[in-house]
């Protein structure tokens, strides 16, 4: 696995996994073998739109931003992925098609990687690793259903009350404008919400 730190990092790893399931002695030396580090600077693509995605990751430290970027110019956040948050792009990667999506390094970040025929190999080796692989499709469904609601049917201020809620902590280490972007209104409205939140916590 590397360096000392990288070892050190790889134990947290299978200790999160074996939180999730059972996973037998033989399938943690198949974990050992094949997943890998990737360690990402502040700012790096983790995966690029408009190609075909042949990784996935499992974010041990960081924080990354998913995100689409229209015919203007404009980028739109989607989705932020941080630590033990699974992340790549779900349907080209799945589909083996060309990324509509950007996957960003929002912090330096250390994600653990596998490619698209080590992740195949993996679900089907064992029931262990089908039952993580849809832990992680249930948490980040939960959150994609929870935001397409909110932007249909909460205001501006219950859409920032669920994002503090989805996100505890997040407002500290992403930019406002981001945030402004994945709640669909502008950075002045978010200004404005954020001003008012403090206010009634002091």
């Amino acid at each position: 696995m590397g360096s000392r730190e990288d070892k050190e990092i790889f134990i947290q790893l299978i200790r999160y996994l074996k939180s999730i399931a059972d996973i037998p002695g033989d399938e943690l030396e198949i974990v050992k073998k094949y997943v890998r580090i990737k360690h990402l600077k502040k700012g790096e693509l983790f995966i690029k739109a408009g190609e075909v995605p042949d990784i996935s990751g499992f974010i041990y430290k960081g924080l990354m931003r998913v995100f689409y970027i229209d015919k203007n110019g404009r980028d739109y956040t989607k989705l932020f992925n941080k630590e033990f948050d699974f992340i790549t792009s779900y349907a080209a990667f799945i589909e083996r098609s060309e990324s509509h999506l950007n996957v960003e390094a929002l912090e330096d970040t250390t994600a653990f990687v596998i490619d698209y025929d080590t992740f195949k190999m993996f679900i089907e080796r064992h029931p262990c690793w089908l039952k993580i692989y849809s832990r992680s499709l249930e948490k980040f469904y939960v959150i994609k259903e929870r935001r397409e609601g909110y932007l249909l049917w909460y205001n501006a201020k219950e859409r920032y009350d669920q994002f503090l809620k989805d996100f505890p902590g997040l407002e500290k280490r992403v930019k406002q404008y981001y945030i402004a972007s994945y709640l669909g209104i502008s950075p002045v409205s978010l200004s404005r919400l954020r001003a008012s939140f403090l206010k009634k916590s002091t």
